[in-house]
């Protein structure tokens, strides 16, 4: 029987299992395979240069491809171990929310528009994007939609840290706004954070009614509070 937690009005709640998740378990499958491969190469950088995401390149037919293989490239262990845990945590909870075609739309969705937010900001960058956190970030902002109540671990800062669902997500893509406009970690990716939440939280807005009025109840508080600050 999967485990239980009881959301706000104490309505027990059950917790997906990766039965419940095909899909995302194929991914991290399919990322772990490509990252040993990518690993073992002797040319390396040739494969960054060649499938990872290049800012200044956008415009060329070329380079579309790349709009999603940026998304199957992970520089190191580390980076694969943490971004892969993330995604095993959130994406099951949403691909046990949605249609399997629904969830693959809301992950590579993500990560499209990740990279396309990312070169927006950088233009004239050369330097190749690579790995799905962009993606990822697509999930969190869906899952915090679906799951608004549900406790989780969250990494604040670097700090592990057990919060509502819906405030941690919100406190991740303040720290990662500041983190992008500030320049702090320049080697990190940060608008692609961004814009990967952004396409996330609008496109599980569109598959789930219950989402789509939290997202408008949540921009609603958000004009309020504007429009007081504009009255004092």
């Amino acid at each position: 029987m999967p485990d239980q937690s009881e959301d706000e009005s104490g309505n027990a709640e059950e917790t997906p299992s990766i039965y419940d998740a095909p899909w995302t378990c194929l991914l991290i499958i399919s990322n772990t395979i490509i990252f040993i491969v990518f690993a073992v190469s002797k040319s390396p950088d040739s494969i960054v240069f060649q499938w990872g995401f290049t800012p200044n390149r956008i415009m060329q037919i070329s380079s579309l491809p790349t709009l999603i293989t940026h998304m199957f490239l992970h520089g190191d262990i580390l980076h694969l171990f943490i971004n892969m845990l993330i995604f095993l945590q959130f994406g099951i909870l949403c691909e046990s929310k949605v249609y399997w075609y629904e969830f693959l739309t809301l992950y590579f969705g993500s990560g499209v528009f990740a990279a396309v937010f990312h070169a927006f900001f950088n233009l004239r960058s050369d330097i190749p994007c690579i790995g799905a956190s962009g993606a990822i970030f697509g999930i969190l902002a869906g899952a915090a939609l679906l799951y608004p109540e549900r406790e989780a671990y969250l990494f604040i800062g670097f700090i592990p840290t057990k919060i509502r669902l819906l405030d941690g997500v919100v406190i991740a893509f303040v720290v990662e706004t500041l983190y992008a406009f500030v320049g702090l970690n320049p080697y990190i990716a940060h608008f692609a954070h961004i814009g990967g939440g952004i396409a996330g939280a609008l496109i599980t807005a569109v598959l789930s009614r219950e989402a789509r009025e939290l997202l408008k109840s949540m921009l609603g508080l958000y004009e309020s509070y504007r429009n007081e600050e504009r009255d004092i």
